[in-house]
């Protein structure tokens, strides 16, 4: 028998007429509930019997019950008001050993979700009068797109395609790409695919490698894609203060599409303007330029004064004016001077530690955006060690 429509067991099972089915759909479809809940609203049938025709359309279509056989049961649910599965046990009726095709026990077997877990889902699809896969999604327990194939793997099961022990090992391997993440990788993805930042295909990807080798969502995309680190971190930041609840959603892709033009096209600019923090005492912070790293750097210095002298020239020339005397009076001034830059820092470092670049320019991109307010102080020490 082929799969029955909530609304065709209602009329099949007489508990109402295909005119209040129309009815019950139109008012579903205005207000974007289910149809069991618009059976609900509109007084067409109660919850309890709701419930007891949700689990009467699967037996029907897995063909464990007759039509005859379910209407005989919904009829003692809705006179007594008991519970489908006491009203099958009174009529003598026991399939509770089925093909186990519900969609909690093929998420159970299959170990996509734990027992506890969809026995919470289980109850509050029973008392929101919603569909047990509808329930899993508002938890967060799995993501739509996979209750969606475990739902399409049931079907082909109850339509003879494949038997029981096949559905279970092929839902098994969503195991991997659904395992739940972090609500804020959750909303980390949704940010970086709303902002066009990165498409759906890629997001599942770095899911799953998240996933199998337990790290976060957002240090696999720095790892592995190529998002710019400074776009990463923006958009992470916001995904943590959304899931905290300090920012709304749609303030948060605000931010990101105002940053976005910015670190694309002002981020090098930017590197000349003085911040909130300096960029030494960062690197001092990072651990990055501890006083044994500092001498060495010193040294360096001294012993190739023109690399330092060319650095200072064309830092010269990116300003609109030209350097003060009294940063250029001696060599020591020099050096302080380049110190308590930036720009120049980050170039005398890079001369002087070039396998450590990686490194330096990842901190001063961190950096940046510490100092234009993207990330706080304590998530850029946070991502610099991711």
């Amino acid at each position: 028998m082929p799969i029955l429509m909530l609304g065709e067991v209602v009329t099949e099972l007489k508990l109402t007429s295909a005119a209040e089915v129309d009815r019950a759909l139109r008012f579903a479809k205005e207000t974007g509930s289910p149809l069991g809940q618009a059976l609900v609203a509109q007084e067409i049938i109660s919850p309890v019997v709701l419930k007891a025709c949700v689990q009467a359309q699967w037996m029907l279509s897995d063909q464990l019950l007759t039509v005859d056989e379910c209407q005989a049961v919904v009829a003692l649910v809705q006179r007594r008001k008991w519970s489908f599965n006491d009203a099958l046990l009174t009529l003598g009726f026991y399939c509770e050993d089925s093909k186990g095709i519900r969609l909690g026990e093929l998420l159970k077997g299959a170990g996509l979700l734990s027992p506890e877990l969809v026995d919470k889902a289980l109850e509050r699809a029973n008392s929101a009068c919603l569909p047990l896969g509808k329930a899993i999604v508002s938890f967060d327990f799995l993501e739509q797109a996979t209750v969606d194939k475990v739902l399409e793997i049931q079907k082909r099961l109850r339509q003879g395609e494949i038997v029981l022990a096949d559905a279970l090992q092929e839902a098994s391997k969503l195991r991997v790409s659904s395992q739940a993440l972090s609500k804020t990788s959750r909303t980390l993805s949704r940010l970086l695919i709303d902002a066009e930042l990165v498409n759906v295909e890629d997001v599942q990807t770095y899911h799953t490698a998240a996933v199998t080798s337990g790290r976060g969502l957002a240090d696999m995309l720095y790892l592995y894609s190529n998002l710019p680190p400074q776009k990463l971190f923006v958009v992470s930041s916001i995904a943590r203060r959304i899931e905290a609840g300090t920012l709304s959603y749609r303030d948060g892709m605000k931010l990101i599409m105002q940053h976005k033009l910015h670190c694309e096209n002002s981020f090098q600019a930017s590197l000349s303007q003085a911040g909130k923090i300096s960029f030494y005492v960062y690197l001092r912070m990072l651990d990055y330029l501890n006083a044994d790293i500092a001498q060495e750097l010193i040294s360096y210095m001294s012993a190739n004064r023109e690399v330092v002298e060319s650095l200072l020239s064309e830092h010269e020339k990116s300003l609109d004016k030209p350097l003060s005397a009294e940063s250029l009076k001696s060599w020591k001034a020099k050096i302080r001077f380049c110190i308590e830059s930036d720009s120049l820092l980050q170039s005398c470092l890079l001369q002087a530690f070039p396998d450590n670049r990686e490194k330096y320019d990842k901190a001063l991109e961190l950096l940046q955006l510490v100092n234009s307010n993207c990330l706080t102080l304590e998530e850029s020490l946070f991502w610099s060690h991711g």
